[in-house]
């Protein structure tokens, strides 16, 4: 009587295994699918990272990304003005595509100004202060700006960031991304 119970017991045991088994087996199916379809997806979208110069255009152009790292914005409505300046280099121009940034709330504003003198890129009764979400969107609604701005070699790129929501703002960087076309 206690072998057949033992023999019961183990086969319950071995059913259990099997089908602990079957389970795992459909899983490792579903996770192949999952990487052939994937893999699928990485096929159809070679080359597209790559950059295709302008038409008739005898330059060379390349992906370029400038971060101008803020830091920490004094709490305040508005807090004190930080401005960070970044010069486009020599070896050609930049042509903005988009803005992203991080930190550790979106509660400020930037505005941008462009070469040495006071023209910045936006025209407000403000004085020209854009609220962050404003010109680099969200991760759930990111921003892109349609069509390109040129900021020539040499030329200086000024941010400047204020906090408006009181407590403060740290680890804050804002980045230009667009296409570098070389002279």
């Amino acid at each position: 009587m206690a072998e057949e119970t033992q023999k019961g017991e183990t086969l319950k045991a071995l059913q259990g295994m099997s089908e602990a088994i079957g389970v795992q087996t459909r899983m490792l199916g579903q996770l192949l699918n999952s990487l052939n379809g994937l893999f699928g997806i990485q096929q159809s979208q070679a080359g597209m990272g790559q950059l295709v110069p302008s038409p008739g255009v005898e330059v060379t152009e390349d992906w370029l990304v400038l971060p101008f790292d803020v830091g920490t914005l004094a709490g305040g409505t508005p807090g004190a003005i930080v401005p960070i300046s970044l010069t486009i280099g020599k070896s050609g121009h930049f042509d903005l595509v988009k803005i992203t940034h991080t930190a550790t709330n979106n509660n400020f504003q930037i505005r941008i100004l462009s070469g040495d003198s006071d023209k910045y890129l936006s025209q407000n009764p403000t004085g020209g202060w854009v609220h962050i979400l404003s010109l680099s969107g969200s991760a759930q609604l990111p921003y892109m700006i349609l069509g390109k701005r040129r900021f020539v070699a040499n030329e200086s790129v000024t941010i400047e960031a204020r906090d408006i929501g009181g407590a403060g703002n740290t680890n804050v960087q804002v980045v230009m991304h667009g296409i570098r076309v070389y002279l």
